[in-house]
């Protein structure tokens, strides 16, 4: 996997600013792929503007063999998040994780709420928002998986647990890293897909990537976790095929509810991102990601 990336091993912050952002492409071995990785960084801001999600994406920084040790290292970051100011969030973390004994319990139970918000939203396709803060994501009953990821990763916060949005930017999907218990969880709070290792602990999205074939190996306890959308083999399928192949682009987004005023929480409407030319980008993006991983269009 080192030669689909150029570069070498990152050793601080300054390193991994080659590594970061737009710019990164140039790190991508491959023009297929680097095509792609521009493409969801153009999608991104076409879809929110300068918001939150086009903000963490400038900041994210792609996962490779060069960078892994400082990623899981230097890189992760503590929560920050102050008690008391966003007392709606505490709520809701409380309710979702009543009744939860470990840190285990409490984490799945919050991704479960994540995974099954797209329940409230019955309002038709052609009216939705794009965007919003924490509370109005789970008011408006929030199913896209950008939105959800950094979800997630916020509640967690609130709870006092680590976590980072990861995102697979050229299968162009979004999910979460959790640290829970003292391991790294890849969790996907979309479709309610996460992975436990032959010792019962969970496994990060870099060991799966190494080995992708731990989502085989699941119980059908973790399997029933998926959501009603789809079926285990179906998002397994599809992890092989995109967010976990070798030809595939990992990122991580550092992302604090603490630092909420440097972000813009604007929402944008599905007519304002048509008349942008939302669906133009993504038909180029999904055939350059179709042509990186050999799928049919």
């Amino acid at each position: 996997m080192e030669k689909l990336y150029r570069g070498e091993k990152v050793t601080s912050w300054a390193e991994l600013a080659a590594f970061t952002g737009r710019a990164a492409a140039e790190m991508i071995v491959g023009e297929d792929r680097q095509r792609a990785y521009v493409l969801c960084h153009d999608q991104l801001h076409i879809n929110y503007d300068d918001g939150v999600e086009f903000q963490l994406r400038q900041e994210q920084a792609i996962l490779c063999p060069q960078t892994v040790d400082f990623l899981y290292g230097e890189f992760v970051r503590s929560p920050r998040y102050v008690r008391g100011s966003r007392p709606g969030l505490e709520a809701t973390v409380a309710e979702a994780t009543a009744g939860c004994r470990t840190e285990r319990e409490k984490v799945l139970a919050l991704m479960r709420l994540c995974r099954d918000l797209y329940q409230k939203n019955t309002g038709d396709w052609s009216e939705y928002v794009y965007g919003g803060t924490e509370e109005e994501l789970l008011e408006k009953g929030e199913q896209l998986c950008e939105c959800l990821g950094r979800l997630m990763v916020a509640l967690c916060e609130v709870m006092g647990v680590t976590g980072r949005i990861l995102m697979h930017d050229i299968g162009g999907h979004i999910t979460s890293e959790i640290l829970v218990e003292g391991r790294w969880a890849y969790i996907d709070p979309r479709a309610g897909l996460y992975c436990f290792g032959a010792d019962g602990e969970f496994v990060s999205a870099w060991e799966i990537w190494q080995r992708p074939e731990i989502l085989r190996e699941q119980s059908d306890e973790v399997k029933a976790d998926i959501s009603e959308r789809w079926t285990w083999e179906e998002r397994v399928e599809t992890c092989e095929r995109k967010y976990f192949h070798p030809l595939e682009v990992n990122g991580f987004e550092n992302y604090s509810l603490a630092d909420a005023e440097r972000y813009s929480y604007v929402q944008k409407t599905q007519q304002q991102a048509t008349a942008d030319g939302l669906f133009v980008i993504s038909d180029e993006y999904a055939a350059a990601s179709n042509r990186v991983f050999g799928l049919p269009g």
